[in-house]
């Protein structure tokens, strides 16, 4: 993913130098969140760098103790503000590719037909993984061609971990709502016999399938049993649709479509049931076990509270603190992307990539506020209520922790500015110099 990434981002500097790629407006306006994002790679590269015992001890003196007990066992490592500077090195590779993309979203979806493009591809891309994932669950796994890591009775598609795709359909099923919302001349029926009669040609229509594919996602999300994912997307949506209630009033599409939506998920519980979910609330609750979880890493997190104890090394320093109610079970995660990026990054990489999410979020909001465009509209309604199921999963798994959740989320933000910016005329070219203000 990083040397596509990259390679990417190298064909368009290349482009760039040669005046045939121009950095649109929607990159100048959004320039300093840009920076905090570069200053948030640039960070961890800080935490692999080989630093003095003096000033270690004085950023970290934890892991000035770390390192010196290292040294009197007989090994003799370089100072860093990482406790093992291979796993920050994986983690940097990681993030630069998330910020690479990220400006690339928004360097290259200069005009509407791309940016609708970008919301088709991100809905079949959902579609798929839910296709897969519950014809393996109704198969009993004989159709799935391959088994990285499957939990019983319920829906994973090709991730390990069903919360993980949960997370995914955080991201496509809203990509979904968007590309209806997007088609301005949508109307429903107000009765069932209106439904009865216009059910076989809504079926044909583009609203037809992208309400098939909102269905499929939003079955394979209930069967995943991800009650995290699960109450995180209906957070999104709820956000979502408040901000359009203050924004349009209560006559704003997104009510109609949300309603729509909400029939869809009842007719795939009702189609397929509702897996293991209803079991998994009756036996377990619809709270998080993981409190000792979060209280060995909040002992992390003071202990490194300035610069952290490097990118990636929560799972090699998580033996340190872990008490006797772990017994001998290891965690390479804190199941709370926050309190994570604050234990292995301080409190300085937790306020760049913080600021940054925060001020384009903000961005985004202003720009819903504003538009009127139906794609425009539509997706700034993708971009708010898929960071924000992002954002709200992230305090109970570490789903950021994941790299194609994590690469879709800064895609997400990227369109996000794109629709927040980007002219509702007649679609021109933005990438020539010569259309540059497209």
């Amino acid at each position: 993913m990083h040397a596509a990434t990259m390679a990417l981002l190298g064909l368009w500097c290349f482009g760039f130098a040669r005046r045939s790629m121009v950095v649109p407006e929607t990159i100048r306006e959004n320039g300093f969140p840009l920076l905090l994002l570069g200053m948030w790679v640039v960070y961890i590269g800080v935490q692999i760098l080989p630093v003095s015992g003096a000033i270690l001890g004085v950023l970290s003196p934890r892991a000035f103790e770390h390192y010196e007990a290292a040294a009197k066992a007989g090994f003799l490592p370089k100072f860093a503000l990482s406790l093992d500077r291979g796993s920050s090195l994986a983690e940097l590779q990681k993030v630069s590719a998330y910020v690479a993309l990220f400006f690339l979203t928004m360097a290259l979806v200069t005009t509407r037909g791309r940016l609708r493009l970008a919301l088709v591809a991100l809905t079949l891309i959902g579609t798929l993984e839910a296709l897969y994932g519950i014809l393996a669950y109704l198969s009993k796994d004989h159709f799935r061609f391959w088994s990285p890591g499957i939990a019983p009775n319920s829906v994973s598609s090709t991730y390990v971990n069903r919360n993980h795709f949960a997370g995914l359909m955080e991201i496509t099923v809203p990509a979904g709502i968007a590309l209806m919302l997007a088609e301005s001349r949508v109307s429903f029926a107000r009765n069932w016999r209106g439904v009865l009669k216009s059910g076989t040609e809504f079926l044909l229509t583009r609203t037809g399938w992208l309400s098939f594919c909102v269905l499929i996602m939003c079955t394979a999300l209930i069967l995943s049993t991800s009650r995290g994912g699960i109450a995180a997307l209906m957070f999104g949506i709820g956000f979502a649709v408040a901000l359009a209630a203050m924004f349009r009033g209560r006559s704003a599409p997104e009510y109609r479509i949300v309603r729509w939506t909400l029939g869809l998920v009842i007719v795939g519980v009702g189609w397929l049931g509702a897996g293991g979910l209803v079991d998994k609330i009756e036996n377990i609750g619809l709270t998080s076990n993981r409190q000792d979880l979060r209280e060995v890493t909040m002992r992390i997190v003071e202990d490194y509270w300035l610069t952290g104890s490097g990118a990636g090394t929560f799972r090699w320093i998580f033996p340190i603190y872990k008490t006797e109610a772990f017994g001998s079970g290891h965690y390479e995660h804190a199941h709370n992307d926050f309190l994570e990026l604050l234990s292995e990054q301080g409190i300085i990489g937790f306020a760049l990539a913080g600021i940054a999410i925060t001020l384009l979020l903000y961005r985004i909001i202003v720009g819903y506020a504003r538009r009127r465009d139906p794609l425009m509209s539509g997706a700034l309604f993708f971009a708010i209520s898929g960071s924000t199921a992002m954002l709200a999963h992230g305090w109970v798994d570490f789903n950021f922790n994941i790299p194609a959740n994590a690469a879709m989320f800064f895609v997400l933000l990227g369109l996000g500015a794109v629709a927040a910016r980007l002219d509702s005329g007649r679609a021109r070219a933005g990438t020539l110099q010569g259309n540059s203000r497209a």
